[in-house]
């Protein structure tokens, strides 16, 4: 697991775009919609408990993170983006250093 001590996560809206247009092309509305929802799910849940390590790390091959974000090509892009990094040893993905309450992003789910 990552050093809480890092800096905060550096949200890279420009990344953000990219992973988000890349997902707009591979995904259907419906699965757009789904791979947003659980972003924005994920982030809530980090920044509403910024000193918990459970929120902060994901199970890269979880079947619902599988099905909702983790099948798209586009979608450890977008999770990368946030801040999140893919560790191979444990097959998790951590959010790195510490969250502040400038941490979450607005995500249109329209």
């Amino acid at each position: 697991m990552p050093d809480t001590n890092d800096p905060p996560p550096v949200l890279n809206m420009h990344n953000v775009d990219h992973a988000l247009s890349m997902l707009k092309e591979e995904c259907s509305e419906v699965e757009l919609k789904t791979a947003l929802q659980t972003m924005h799910k994920i982030v809530s849940n980090v920044a509403s408990k910024p000193g918990e390590a459970k929120p902060r790390a994901i199970k890269f091959m979880n079947k619902a993170f599988q099905d909702r974000i983790g099948r798209h090509r586009a979608g450890l892009l977008f999770v990368e983006a946030f801040g999140f990094q893919l560790h191979a040893a444990d097959d998790t993905i951590y959010l790195r250093g510490k969250t502040n309450s400038n941490f979450i992003p607005t995500l249109a789910l329209t």
